[in-house]
């Protein structure tokens, strides 16, 4: 996508999807001494109201090792001072100031720091992020061609206003609509016919309030020449390759296209085991069945073995997979808890599956947190036994996903981890009784929003750092919270540039469901047809959920960041955006130790206006305070012995003090009580 922006000073092109990250808050950190061996220290924190840039609060983060402080002097660098230990400031005018803190003890120690704050001009603004097909790569046949578009963006506009959008589809055709403000952001979908083929440059206007933003689609090509490419998928039951006696087609199975190595369509086989993919001649493309089914079935494929068909030219019919399924039974799933909330009611979800073709009769239990308790079932769909939820399945499907609602007990501490074990029987003459236990833990949280990303492992210190190569494991979570059932729901996954596409793996889901794969790294999970009722119809099945893993690519750099945020869409409403989830690589994770004792003492403990951490092993550290929700409220670098963190304007609460060197971890929790 090329993008031209016609707001503060950003004409500039861009080509592809730009990732915006805001928050309302901006927390940043440095520090200069005039004098390094000084027994005072003068260190602030400040942060800009994203909405009134113009308005920034310091905050005091000094400390002394002999004496107290007496004076704090504050110079904001545009002829204003203050006396105060902790402020806030309004400049007048947009700039670059440089501010610094004199800090004065009763000893007669003093200390400077200086920061440089930036001022943004204020006023409204407005960004385009993604403008473009919603459909994968520019496989478009033929004239007359229904395109799916798909805009979304940034905007500091008030939530649930409007702005006014102006799509040129580079056809001698236009158009003019609002689209809806949620919180901080907008997305809309629609969609354009374009009669004649051809190649076309879309470009979309963004406007409101005077500011504006312009974005060129990538070229949406239509092809005059396309055919179709069919193949159908059989059960070769003797193996020979080819369909007779005994054989049989398979549904549900994915298949996937792919042009010069890059996978460009997906798609699943029908009830007769057929696909078909309808795509431009001209071009060589290669097929490929995915063995590993979230359905049930992990197969073997005779023929072709290496699972793959080069397709030369199109039209092109009979690219047939014969595959052949193991003996015996491999029973595996997936399971989630969420809402675990003292006092409040949360959710187990389950989803196993068969991953060979002899699927016996049998059960599903799920063994509880000691702080869980399971809610009867007046549908009588699931028994309760003790601490244990069972569900019984037959073999007249490969496949079962069902829900329970739990309570936590009130006595549960924040903080604290809730951990299930699901266990799929029978056991006895399983392939793999492995994988038959899968247990995982979710943190008890002072809130939950229904509709949530998640990533496992979750990673080591602040960054959530894992080692290259690492497999991580994704689940989205949906609710309808809505007042009537979701006809069709589908999640737009955006994922980080510097994972490996190709290693995505679908693990389950909790309903029937088709990925696809778009531009700019974003993959489509469809819900066709789900019809999911509202949370105050059938409180226990409005919950949905997919999962996935994927690996990052090889060779990226040590610090890579990996950022993932996810769209739900409930029929036709606006977008709920998830949580944005984060992993870094670190080569250097093999040797770091995590202690969650003997490295820090915090006085007092609880705290009311500030809390001194106190590093037990001197070093070079970071330290940060994190909130329940896994916020950085603060932090601090080159930490090395001593340090205090002015609390009296946090909330009350209990949160996470975490320190961190290239060698250790330490963490301990603080309680902040006014």
């Amino acid at each position: 996508m090329k993008k031209v922006s016609t707001q503060n000073n950003r004409g500039k092109y861009l080509r592809g999807t730009k990732a915006t990250l805001l928050s309302l808050f901006f927390f940043l950190f440095a520090f200069q001494s005039q004098n390094s061996s000084a027994q005072c220290l003068s260190q602030f924190t400040f942060f800009s109201d994203s909405l009134n840039p113009s308005q920034v609060t310091f905050l005091n983060a000094s400390s002394t090792s002999a004496g107290t402080i007496t004076s704090w002097q504050w110079n904001f660098g545009d002829g204003s001072t203050s006396p105060a230990s902790d402020t806030t400031h309004f400049y007048s005018a947009p700039g670059i100031y440089n501010v610094c803190l004199t800090i004065v003890t009763d000893l007669g120690c003093t200390d400077t720091s200086c920061m440089v704050v930036t001022v943004p001009g204020s006023g409204p603004t407005i960004s385009i992020d993604n403008f473009g097909a919603d459909s994968s790569g520019t496989l478009f046949c033929s004239a007359p061609a229904a395109v799916d578009f798909w805009l979304s963006g940034m905007t500091n506009f008030t939530p649930f206003d409007s702005a006014l959008v102006y799509v040129n589809y580079g056809d001698g055709t236009d158009t003019t609509f609002y689209t809806f403000i949620q919180q901080t952001y907008y997305y809309s979908f629609w969609q354009h016919v374009y009669v004649n083929s051809g190649t076309y440059n879309p470009t979309a206007i963004v406007s409101w309030n005077g500011v504006s933003d312009t974005m060129m689609s990538d070229p949406i090509i239509v092809n005059s020449n396309c055919g179709p490419l069919v193949g159908t998928v059989y059960l070769d039951n003797n193996s020979d390759c080819i369909f007779n006696t005994g054989d049989e087609t398979l549904p549900n199975i994915t298949v996937s296209l792919a042009v010069g190595g890059t996978t460009v369509m997906w798609t699943q086989t029908d009830s007769m085991g057929v696909y078909s993919f309808n795509v431009p001649s001209g071009s060589s493309y290669d097929v490929t069945v995915h063995i590993s089914n979230w359905y049930g079935g992990t197969y073997t494929v005779n023929c072709p073995s290496s699972g793959t068909i080069t397709v030369p030219s199109i039209p092109s019919s009979g690219n047939d997979f014969f595959l052949s399924c193991p003996s015996g039974f491999d029973l595996t799933g997936t399971v989630v808890l969420s809402g675990v909330v003292p006092g409040r009611t949360g959710n187990v979800c389950v989803f196993a599956y068969d991953q060979f073709c002899n699927t016996p009769n049998g059960q599903i239990k799920v063994i509880l947190d000691p702080m869980l308790t399971a809610i009867p079932d007046s549908s009588s769909n699931y028994t309760i036994s003790g601490d244990t939820i069972i569900w019984n399945y037959t073999n007249a499907t490969s496949y079962w996903s069902h829900c329970a609602q739990v309570t936590t007990n009130v006595t549960a501490t924040i903080g604290d981890t809730a951990c299930i074990t699901m266990i799929i029987e029978p056991i006895s003459g399983d392939s793999d009784p492995g994988n038959n236990v899968v247990t995982t833990c979710t943190a008890v949280r002072t809130s939950y929003d229904p509709n949530d990303k998640a990533g496992e492992p979750y990673g080591q210190g602040l960054n959530n750092a894992i080692l290259p190569g690492t497999e991580i494991t994704y689940t989205i979570r949906f609710q309808n919270t809505g007042t009537a059932e979701a006809y069709d729901i589908y999640i737009l996954d955006t994922l980080d540039a510097s994972f490996d596409l190709n290693s995505l793996e679908i693990l389950g889901a909790s309903h029937a469901m088709v990925p696809s794969i778009l531009a700019d790294n974003v993959v489509r999970f469809s819900f066709a047809n789900i019809m999911l009722p509202d949370s105050n119809a059938n409180e226990p099945l409005s919950h949905g959920y997919v999962q996935y893993r994927i690996t990052p690519a090889a060779g990226i750099p040590d610090g890579t960041e990996l950022l993932n945020t996810a769209g739900i869409y409930f029929d036709f409403n606006p977008p709920v955006i998830t949580n944005t989830t984060l992993h870094t690589i670190d080569y250097t994770l093999s040797v770091k130790k995590i202690s969650i004792q003997d490295g820090i003492q915090l006085s007092p403990n609880p705290s009311n206006e500030k809390v001194i951490v106190n590093m037990l092993n001197k070093g070079n550290y970071k330290l940060n305070l994190i909130n329940m929700l896994g916020e950085t409220v603060y932090t601090a670098s080159n930490v090395v012995d001593r340090h205090t963190i002015n609390t009296s304007h946090l909330p009350t609460g209990v949160y996470l003090v975490r320190s961190e060197n290239a060698h250790q971890i330490f963490q301990s929790r603080l309680v902040i009580s006014h």
